[in-house]
């Protein structure tokens, strides 16, 4: 089930988050991901699901994500005894990738969750996806206008815009305008992902990427927005730019924060609104679990990264939906000793 509208502080802080692992895609002059630059952009990526694996049909797979959720809601047997729902959020969805990968890049938020309301009937409720816009043809006009911002008429749907380093060549004037057109809709909450890659050799060059950073980063500054940030092997220069042009109560997101503690320490010591995000990469990356665990359950942002981050519970599902977040809650909860009824009210 969708709830109709995000509520208070889910609203006001599950807006940042960007990630994109498809391999779907070829990198073209509009704007896309080759399998190359995809398989680059994580040093560890959560292990999927093969393809030569077992065919299973549409109910099976419905069956096999909704026993997943359930054996979710049976870890708080108090819970499960009150038949209410558990309100859940998706800081970080791919809408359109997975529609893609459905057949059906043109459908409405409201026909996709219809045809897919056996696994959202489950005793979750989604109070909020956040949509990641994040490639050059996300913010062509007529793009924009005629697919993209749709997603935003669902009540439960928010969207977060910002040319990803990959393709910080791409970022010129018309580009800016562009993203000031985006940003100007009421229901795109955030700025990014945006930052700094210098891992993927395939990236534009650093100065290149610097520009475009520091031009997002002005631009969020002047809408008053916050700011989704993605960092690999760069984390001085992003702090150079963030330290020089935002105030100390800025509110920063960090996804996939691949650096150490004594990195997540001077970030906190020069801001003090910093969220981190946690995502399926939680189960096969040591390091981000232990970032996580460092980092108070109110600065921790889940996401499930759909349709691209796989779940071991769900071995014959390779096209992942947002309610596979509920997998990163169960972590939470978990790791804090609460409750998944407690840890939905925190996060």
């Amino acid at each position: 089930m969708i709830q109709g509208c995000a509520r208070g502080r889910a609203v006001a802080i599950k807006q940042f988050n960007v990630v994109y692992d498809s391999d779907i895609h070829a990198k073209t002059e509009d704007s896309v991901v080759s399998n190359q630059d995809i398989k680059d952009l994580h040093e560890e990526q959560p292990q999927t699901v093969s393809n030569a694996q077992k065919k299973c049909s549409r109910f099976e797979i419905e069956n096999e994500i909704i026993n997943m959720l359930q054996s979710i809601l049976q870890f708080d047997k108090n819970f499960l005894c009150q038949a209410e729902l558990l309100y859940i959020g998706d800081a970080h969805a791919h809408l359109d990738i997975l529609f893609e990968q459905l057949n059906c890049a043109k459908q409405s938020i409201g026909i996709y969750l219809q045809h897919n309301h056996r696994i959202y009937n489950t005793g979750f409720e989604m109070k909020y996806i956040v949509q990641a816009y994040f490639i050059p043809r996300h913010f062509n006009e007529e793009d924009w206008r005629e697919t993209y911002s749709k997603y935003l008429e669902h009540p439960a749907i928010y969207g977060k815009c910002g040319l990803h380093p990959l393709f910080a060549d791409h970022y010129n004037l018309s580009m800016e305008l562009n993203l000031r057109r985006c940003l100007s809709h009421k229901k795109v909450k955030a700025v990014g992902e945006i930052g700094l890659d210098y891992y993927n050799a395939s990236a534009p060059s650093k100065d290149i990427q610097i520009e475009a950073f520091h031009n997002q980063v002005l631009l969020a500054r002047e809408k008053n927005l916050p700011l989704i940030i993605y960092s690999r092997s760069s984390f001085i220069d992003i702090m150079k730019i963030l330290c020089k042009e935002l105030p100390v109560d800025y509110q920063i997101a960090w996804r996939n924060f691949e650096y150490e503690n004594t990195e997540l320490n001077m970030l906190n010591s020069k801001f003090n609104s910093v969220f981190m995000t946690c995502s399926p990469h939680i189960f096969n990356n040591l390091r981000m679990k232990q970032i996580i665990q460092a980092t108070k359950i109110s600065s921790i942002l889940p996401e499930s990264v759909c349709p691209n981050l796989t779940v071991r519970e769900c071995p014959n599902v390779w096209r992942t939906h947002p309610v596979f977040v509920a997998p990163v809650y169960n972590f939470i909860a978990e790791l804090y000793g609460l409750s998944i009824e407690e840890t939905s009210k925190q996060l």
